[in-house]
């Protein structure tokens, strides 16, 4: 019963996260983590530490840290790439959110090696995406609009949408956007048409 009764629990508790029911999920996470620890699931327990390093991350973001870094840590080291993808997403976040940004590229870095390795487009973009904005917050604009525009259409729109936006910031703060918001002529935006 414990291996049939893990496996949604935690996916519901994200569920019930997102929808903003922060209490059942809660709930939910911490019997995903008992049933997943139960049954010696490393992945299982990696996707529950992920969501419960959200529901802990504005109150205390030092113990999310702590609970994102084990369950990318169980998902390396047992080879589940879901959760390791979603570890390096979750963490870079929470570094971002902290003002960390050397730290959160360093670790969007490793993620990127990993998705490119998995040849994953969709989750390279939005790692991408994350690196793109780090990447501005430290001042290596060249590097972020690089990394911004290597995008190309079918990817997911959460990397498409903080590239171009990253794209953007950089060519307003060079002074290439001009009166009334006109686009310099040259300015690649993440979705390029081939139209």
């Amino acid at each position: 019963p414990d291996a049939v009764l893990a496996r949604p629990v935690a996916p519901l508790g994200r569920l019930y996260f997102f929808h903003g029911d922060r209490e059942k999920a809660a709930t939910l996470i911490d019997v995903a983590l008992l049933k997943a620890q139960a049954i010696g699931s490393g992945s299982l327990t990696s996707d529950a530490l992920n969501t419960k390093s959200l529901l802990v991350r504005l109150e205390r973001p030092q113990e999310a840290l702590a609970l994102i870094r084990h369950a990318l840590t169980l998902a390396l080291e047992g080879e589940h790439w879901t959760e390791a993808i979603r570890g390096y997403l979750n963490g870079s976040a929470a570094l971002q959110e902290a003002g960390r940004f050397d730290e959160a590229a360093r670790l969007l870095r490793d993620g990127l090696a990993l998705t490119e390795r998995l040849g994953s487009r969709a989750r390279s973009s939005q790692l991408a995406g994350s690196l793109a904005y780090s990447q501005w917050q430290l001042g290596q604009w060249s590097d972020a609009v690089a990394v911004a525009g290597q995008f190309d259409p079918g990817t997911t729109a959460r990397g498409l949408l903080e590239g171009t936006l990253v794209q953007l910031a950089i060519a307003a703060r060079r002074g290439h956007i001009a009166e009334g918001g006109a686009l310099p002529a040259d300015f690649r935006p993440a979705v390029r048409s081939s139209d």
